[in-house]
């Protein structure tokens, strides 16, 4: 099952999310968070922090999963 979602995010970032979005989307389902929620959610994490190259995006969306 977390191989799915692996791809899933892998999926999703090919298609034009950026890191965080595509991890939140693909993860965020499984705690009751939609992938349309999840997409405004994570939008201003993506490039590493506002696209400033800061914190990885897909770090960003690990610890909103996680939160």
């Amino acid at each position: 099952m977390e191989t799915k979602k692996v791809d899933k995010s892998v999926e999703y970032f090919k298609e034009g999310m950026s890191c965080s979005q595509a991890i939140l989307s693909a993860y965020g389902t499984e705690f009751g968070i939609d992938r349309t929620l999840a997409l405004k959610i994570s939008a201003p994490f993506g490039g590493g922090m506002a696209r400033m190259s800061a914190t990885c995006g897909a770090v960003t969306g690990a610890l909103m999963v996680l939160g």
